[in-house]
């Protein structure tokens, strides 16, 4: 016994066991990082989250921007930061994913420098163009493209719009070339002024263009169609075969003691099953909720590891 209770103090001088930490949890705010800009689509979806479990945790729960570099700042950011439950991570698992294949040394390992809490949200990306413009089918958009060659230009702030835009690319032989953007809102202006040709975005950021009638959606990502958008069809619909979904994902650095992990994967699913949730993610954000456990994210963020390798090949994305 006495061995026993040595080796759990030497854990906990490593950081790694602190059982009265995980009791008191949390005794302090809680800061909720993203890789994007404030006023965009993912923006909107942490502050819900951030607000809602914030009453849940009776601690306030502070969301943290960290945008740039198609997110890598902010990937190095949490798997840096303490694994005390006090830095949680809402991140696209299959950007995260994807990092080792847009890097010739990634900056992180998205297997073993992180800890998986629950994947709440499913999402499939969509192809976005003026308004004004006439194209009204992603056929006649693309020859449109066609005719500016390399002057085309397509906007993208996350790894799932580099690689629908690549992908569409690669099968139609298109020269398109991509314009990266801090965040994708940014880009706006650009395409209503003639600069961009077309923008790769969530659909919680095109759904608000589209209402807006600023931009028109012409195909999204998914095999089957979006319910945000149920009269677009998807790219497969449209002569270009893909099943791209994006899993969003709140993790935590890896070495986050299980019982806070498990507290926060009850707190999310209580959130999750709200009808304001329901609502909000149809109406707002349009998403697909999921409620899962820690393990089944991990199982989603090894899966898209194997995915996204093959997607990489096939747009044929060299590493920077």
């Amino acid at each position: 016994m006495t061995r026993f209770f040595a080796l759990l103090l030497a854990l906990a001088g490593m950081g790694l066991v602190d059982p009265a930490q995980s009791q008191d949890y949390p005794s302090r705010p809680i800061r909720l990082v993203i890789g994007y800009a404030a006023g965009g689509g993912a923006d909107t979806i942490a502050r819900f989250f951030a607000d809602k479990l914030s009453a849940l945790a009776g601690k306030q729960v502070l969301v943290e921007n960290k945008p740039g570099a198609t997110g890598a700042i902010a990937h190095v950011y949490v798997a840096k930061s303490k694994p005390d439950g006090y830095t949680i991570y809402m991140v696209g698992l299959s950007s995260l994913a994807a990092t080792p294949f847009f890097y010739k040394s990634p900056p992180v390992d998205a297997l073993k420098d992180y800890s998986t809490i629950i994947a709440p949200l499913s999402q499939t990306w969509v192809l976005l163009v003026d308004a004004n413009k006439p194209w009204k089918t992603l056929a006649e958009f693309t020859e449109h493209l066609k005719g500016r060659g390399s002057n085309g230009s397509y906007a993208t702030a996350t790894q799932m719009g580099m690689v629908m835009s690549e992908l569409y690319k690669s099968h139609l032989g298109l020269q398109t070339v991509p314009v990266n953007y801090k965040a994708v809102a940014d880009s706006v202006n650009d395409l209503l002024s003639g600069q961009l040709d077309m923008i790769a975005g969530d659909p919680a950021f095109a759904l608000g263009l589209v209402k807006g009638g600023k931009a028109r959606a012409l195909a999204t990502t998914g095999a089957t169609r979006s319910g945000a958008f149920p009269t677009v069809p998807t790219m497969t619909e449209s002569g270009v075969p893909m099943d791209l979904v994006s899993y969003w994902g709140m993790i935590a650095p890896a070495g986050t003691p299980d019982a806070i992990i498990e507290r926060l994967n009850g707190w999310f699913v209580q959130i999750l099953k709200t009808e304001e949730a329901r609502k909000f993610f149809n109406d707002v954000a349009p998403s697909d909720i999921l409620f899962t456990t820690k393990e089944q994210a991990r199982e989603i963020l090894e899966r898209d590891a194997k995915l996204w390798a093959e997607y990489v090949k096939v747009a044929k994305i060299e590493p920077n």
